[in-house]
């Protein structure tokens, strides 16, 4: 269960398109066009007032450059940029630049435009727009980061093209612009009665001088009548009537389907396979060896099957016979790396992560130390739609269909590995069913290009679950060796973390791996030592929701927990001491954090007596933008079964809470992963390959696991407006780990729960 969404009435069915560049479109027009077609390939087209910004600095600027550009449209039409476009019967389209992943910008962008605008949402349509950095600048979708990056820029859009129009009413009805006022897709003069709505007004205000966004003045929050509401998510009506939308549905003259069986462990090379019997099977157009490209996420070794269908093409694989040159990635398992991590933390560190006094003597004169040992396996991102991407060399042009969170990259990698030029290949941004970093690797994309050059044809690539599971960029394991000092008033005065991850000795963190040195409390102390050992691995890993805080945040958490347990503290009043002493940190706000932490106390009832086999527990975490804190309430038969009884979260959003029923579904969502991979989920890793291949190994939770009760609420605050795609996630797994100590007395260190005994007496 990846996300809970509650049962709101749509207040507007409204249309998706993408679009498709025009090579493509020239072959459809030979064709009889389904309303599939038409929804996975239709060329934009139309008339209206265009407005759009570029972004063109460092895709991590939270106020990119917005100062929109007027273009010419057709006639009767307002166009300003590729963004935002009035056509003469009055409807505002609006394209959505950044990717679509289940996290709701789809609709609480395009939102933002319409606010500002003050048109009314039934008359907005929503056309999701391809990869175009020239038109759109950045359209990278990762890190939280789309609404902080994209949030004001938008509504400074909107609010420049009402100007526009106001302006445009004004010149027609001769009065003042300041006389007017604008609401649901009309400029009203108050004085005279008199109405116009946008789509007649188009025209006249394209021809107006486009003002300078950044000194339009922006509606008063009071005035709101989107951001903040409850709006339901523009393709939900198109989703659940089948309408297709995704990358899987999409059809092309000619099309072929692959499947490829790729190398069983990094580094393997194909050194047979029984092509000519593979050929010869009903439906199968070519069979051959894709070569290896690059590094581990570039194109991995295999044989490609290519087919009529995806059937021919899946039953085609299954009598592939392949023998395998395996590299020396054989010799790695994660038992392997248990007992190589135990060793590390007795030997030099590979480097020193973080050095403030001298962490050894403070120990060493602490009144009390505190050690405890803490290790979280490989998990996968096991997205319910599996990878796939549909990809067209013709013309020696490239084009191809899927999705990519880093499309800039995911282009470039493409140009290198085929030696083509980057503006030879178009990317049409198609929506997925759920992606939690996976798509910030491109693999299957550089697969499907490939493949696509080979055999000269429009071809899909479908990855099977197996292949999902078995071949993703997982969140790396990791181990960390802790010890704290508590002086003689129970304070902590010193910290030293040995931590273990894997790659290359000095080099940069590899994606996944990543722990932040100045994560809390590290850092926090006037002696802290955080060292980092590095086992050799050759499985791929890459970013998973909330990278290195979700599970940093859990080891960190839990220990605090431990260590208010031995200086007799409750663990809340433990951390509020903390707060109140820590020193203001660039990216943590003492404040914010203490307000979150305080609000789910008391929305919780934190502190109330439970029974033995009742506990609770809380964490916090910053970052991305946002705090966020958590209270997960649990029972423990004396057997050891575990049920979730509750969860309270608390999230300060900033200044700006965009869509309630998104941002709620993104921290139900993030709640449930939390406690999924926390509580059932692991990657089993042997001889070089991971053998955890389908949903009966890799656990989802079900409806019987979900907790009874999630809880969510958001804070304001001046800080500007956050992402909530991963913010609600690093403090579950900590929260649920100390409630159950708080039920059990066992004190959970490894992960996942679901492997451990928490069978109490």
């Amino acid at each position: 269960m990846r996300q809970m969404r509650g049962g709101h009435r749509a207040q507007s069915i409204l249309t998706s398109r993408s679009g498709c560049h025009p090579g493509a479109a020239a072959q459809l027009r030979a064709m009889k066009l389904t309303r599939r077609h038409l929804i996975a390939a239709t060329a934009t087209a139309g008339a209206g007032l265009v407005l759009g910004y570029y972004a063109l600095r460092s895709r991590r600027s939270r106020d990119p450059l917005a100062q929109p550009e007027a273009l010419d449209g057709a006639p009767g039409e307002l166009r300003l940029s590729a963004l935002l476009r009035i056509a003469p019967d009055g409807r505002v389209h609006i394209a959505s630049k950044q990717a679509e992943i289940g996290q709701g910008v789809k609709t609480s962008l395009p939102m933002a435009v319409a606010e500002e605008l003050d048109a009314a949402w039934s008359q907005v349509v929503v056309e999701q727009a391809d990869f175009d950095p020239g038109a759109f600048g950045n359209q990278y979708t990762g890190g939280s980061e789309s609404t902080p990056a994209h949030l004001m820029p938008m509504r400074r859009l909107g609010a420049t093209a009402r100007a526009m129009l106001v302006g445009a009413a004004a010149k027609r009805w001769s009065v003042s612009a300041a006389e007017c006022s604008t609401a649901a897709g009309q400029v009203r003069h108050a004085a005279s009665g008199r109405v116009l709505g946008y789509g007649v007004l188009a025209g006249d205000a394209a021809a107006q001088p486009v003002p300078d966004a950044r000194r339009v003045p922006l509606k008063d929050p009071a005035r709101h009548t989107l951001l903040g509401r409850r709006v339901p998510g523009i393709d939900i009506p198109a989703i659940v009537t089948g309408v297709p939308l995704y990358a899987s549905d999409l059809h092309l003259p000619g099309l072929l389907h692959a499947m490829v069986e790729r190398e069983p462990v990094p580094g393997a090379r194909v050194g047979g396979a029984n092509l000519q019997t593979v050929q010869a099977l009903p439906g199968v157009r070519a069979a051959f060896v894709l070569a290896k490209t690059g590094d581990a996420y570039g194109v991995r070794a295999g044989v490609a099957v290519v087919a009529d269908s995806t059937w021919h093409a899946l039953q085609a694989r299954r009598h592939l016979t392949v023998t395998w040159d395996e590299s020396a990635a054989v010799q790695q398992g994660w038992d392997d790396w248990v007992q190589a991590a135990e060793a590390a933390r007795g030997q030099p560190p590979a480097d020193v992560l973080r050095q403030d006094g001298d962490a050894p003597q403070a120990l060493h004169a602490a009144q009390r130390v505190v050690q405890a040992a803490y290790r979280n396996p490989f998990i996968a991102h096991a997205a319910m739609e599996p990878l796939n991407a549909t990809a067209w060399w013709h013309d020696g042009r490239m084009e191809i269909w899927s999705l990519a969170q880093n499309p800039w990259q995911a282009r470039e990698q493409v140009a290198q590995a085929l030696d083509v030029l980057p503006s030879k290949i178009t990317l049409h941004q198609l929506r997925c069913g759920g992606a939690f970093g996976r798509r910030l690797s491109s693999d299957h994309i550089l697969e499907v290009a490939a493949l696509a050059q080979r055999v000269q044809a429009p071809v899909r690539v479908t990855w099977t679950r197996e292949d999902d599971l078995r071949h993703d960029h997982f969140r790396g394991g990791g181990f960390h060796f802790l010890r704290a000092g508590l002086d003689a008033e129970g304070r902590v005065s010193a910290w030293h973390d040995r931590f273990v991850t894997f790659g290359k000795p000095g080099a940069k963190l590899r994606p996944g791996m990543g722990f932040g040195p100045d994560v809390f409390p590290a850092g926090w102390m006037p002696h802290c030592l955080v060292e980092r050992s590095v086992l050799p691995c050759d499985i791929a890993t890459g970013y998973w929701r909330s990278p290195g805080s979700n599970t940093s945040t859990w080891v960190m958490q839990s220990f605090v927990d431990e260590l208010a347990h031995a200086a007799g503290a409750d663990p809340l009043a433990f951390r509020l001491q903390w707060l109140n002493r820590a020193p203001a940190k660039p990216g943590f706000d003492v404040a914010r954090t203490k307000r979150v932490l305080q609000a789910a106390a008391e929305r919780a009832g934190w502190g109330r007596a439970l029974p033995r086999g009742q506990g609770e527990g809380l964490a916090f975490f910053a970052g991305n933008g946002a705090c966020a804190a958590h209270v997960v309430e649990v029972s423990v038969t004396p057997q050891g079964r575990l049920a979730v009884d509750r969860v309270v979260c608390v999230v300060d959003v900033g200044d700006t809470l965009v869509n309630a029923s998104a941002a709620e579904a993104q921290v139900q969502g993030s709640i449930m992963d939390g406690l999924a991979a926390a509580w059932v989920q692991k990657v089993d890793i042997r001889n070089g390959r991971a053998v955890t291949a389908n949903f009966d190994a890799y656990r989802m939770l079900r409806m019987a696991d979900a907790p009874r009760e999630i809880n969510v609420h958001f804070l304001r605050s001046d800080a500007p407006a956050s992402g909530l795609g991963e913010p609600a996630l690093p403090g579950t797994a900590p929260a649920l780990c100390n409630a159950i100590f708080r039920a059990t007395g066992v004190r959970v260190r490894q992960l996942p729960i679901s492997e451990l005994s928490l069978a109490w007496t």
